[in-house]
């Protein structure tokens, strides 16, 4: 089986366990997705691993963005509670848990939540580091 196709079913199933698909509740298409993907974990540019975590808000709200291991642990917290005003959005992710070591090879669940006058959204996007 090619990679992409194994990535599609494998990033299919990895959102399905988090019991959250793949596009948020509502009318808001919220486009989370990360680049590169995958990405080399431990690849140093200027020092740091470069993820981007880029997602939409359609109209102002309250992000958080969270990091899962596929055994369902979370790793990283990169943003939590950030007002953010509508439009394309960007975080950096450096490829780091919580705990400053590197992440392992292998998938991470990225989990946004935004808050848009007081109801929660989520979107989910599978990210694979590898060495």
């Amino acid at each position: 089986m090619k990679f992409s196709k194994f990535f599609l079913l494998y990033s299919s199933l990895l959102a399905a366990a988090f019991g959250v698909g793949g596009a948020a509740a509502g009318d808001y298409d919220l486009n989370l997705h990360t680049y590169p993907n995958p990405f080399l974990a431990g690849y140093l540019y200027d020092n740091k691993v470069y993820v981007q975590v880029a997602f939409n808000v359609p109209s102002g709200g309250t992000a958080s963005i969270y990091i899962y291991d596929f055994e369902g642990n979370r790793v990283r917290t990169l943003v939590e509670g950030i007002k953010k005003s509508p439009g394309e959005r960007e975080e950096e992710w450096d490829g780091r848990g919580d705990n400053d070591n590197l992440v392992a090879p292998g998938p991470y669940v990225i989990v946004l939540e935004l808050t848009i006058q007081g109801e929660l959204y989520r979107d989910t996007f599978v990210a694979v580091a590898h060495r």
